[in-house]
């Protein structure tokens, strides 16, 4: 006899072996399934959830959006036939996510036959189409094309003018995008037009797009700053900074970013004492709000040098 105490409890070893069990149901039900043609998940279902991880790290991570999304189309590749929407959503994710990293020949490569695609969709899906004609613009503008940046904006504020409600904000950024383009190419009449057409329709929806109107007010001081009309130009400018500082606060980089256009204002002027004060206040707060590497923080630091070369103070304090 054993000892007591020692024996074996049946009770305990049937505990024991009930995970090894349940590993193996599962391991069963699994392969059962596999061989039945079903999967856990569709492959529908792991594109959506592909897509979805691109389009949630789009703004903030772009590596990893990059990544998510090369998944999702070659997902869609293999999966969807020839028509299918998502094949096109696909091509403009993985297309937009090179854009964002400069990997302009990939980009425009895949939101070019994004484009072709989304034109051939039967049914149409006009949202989607404008969608891809956006974001092809905005790769335009990245390499200096400016007469197809606007040919692909206007067909985006067409159809978004067509197919979405006349106020809706997509439309909106349209048109506030064709205005920027047709400013640098000197059509300034037309941008005028559009930007002012823009700031209505953001302004019926109260104050939901305030720093939209912002940056409108600041484009048209741009613009204004072209024609040479200067003093409406200023106006502008201030507008847009009060306007940004009563939506963000002091802090906003948007603020350091209409005070710079301020900036430019005076340089254009030839006020080059007070241009510099203004650029050097613009610069501090890039810093604080964006740090030293960014993009706008370097577009001030060299707009400084200009404006200290012409003062003849270099790199001197």
């Amino acid at each position: 006899m054993a000892p007591a105490g020692r024996g074996r409890n049946p009770t305990r070893s049937r505990m024991r072996s009930l995970p090894i069990a349940l590993c193996c149901v599962v391991f069963a039900l699994a392969c059962a399934t596999t061989e039945s043609g079903e999967s856990v998940e569709s492959d529908a279902e792991a594109w959506e959830r592909l897509y979805a991880s691109g389009s949630r790290w789009s703004k903030t991570k772009t590596d990893a959006s990059a990544l998510y999304y090369e998944r999702a189309w070659h997902k869609a590749q293999a999966v969807f036939a020839v028509g299918d929407p998502r094949r096109v959503r696909s091509e403009l994710g993985l297309g937009e996510a090179y854009r964002r990293q400069g990997q302009i020949e990939k980009a425009q490569r895949l939101l070019e036959l994004a484009r072709d695609h989304a034109r051939a969709l039967s049914p149409a899906e006009p949202e989607l189409r404008a969608d891809v004609l956006e974001s092809l613009g905005l790769l335009e503008v990245m390499q200096g094309r400016l007469a197809e940046a606007e040919a692909a904006f206007t067909e985006c504020a067409e159809i978004r003018i067509g197919s979405l409600e006349p106020t809706a904000p997509e439309t909106a950024e349209s048109i506030v995008l064709l205005a920027e383009v047709q400013r640098r190419l000197g059509k300034h009449r037309l941008a005028e037009v559009n930007l002012l057409e823009a700031a209505l329709i953001y302004g019926d929806h109260g104050g939901r797009y305030a720093i939209r109107i912002a940056t409108i007010q600041n484009n048209l001081g741009l613009l204004y700053q072209a024609m040479e009309r200067f003093d409406v130009a200023e106006r502008q400018h201030r507008q847009a900074i009060v306007t940004a500082r009563q939506v963000a606060g002091e802090s906003s980089p948007n603020v350091a970013i209409y005070r710079r256009s301020l900036a430019d204002l005076y340089a254009r002027q030839g006020k080059w004492v007070e241009a510099l004060r203004i650029y050097e206040q613009s610069l501090e707060m890039l810093k604080r709000s964006v740090g030293s590497d960014h993009i706008e923080t370097r577009l001030t630091e060299d707009r400084i040098e200009k404006v200290k070369a012409r003062l003849g103070r270099g790199n001197s304090p």
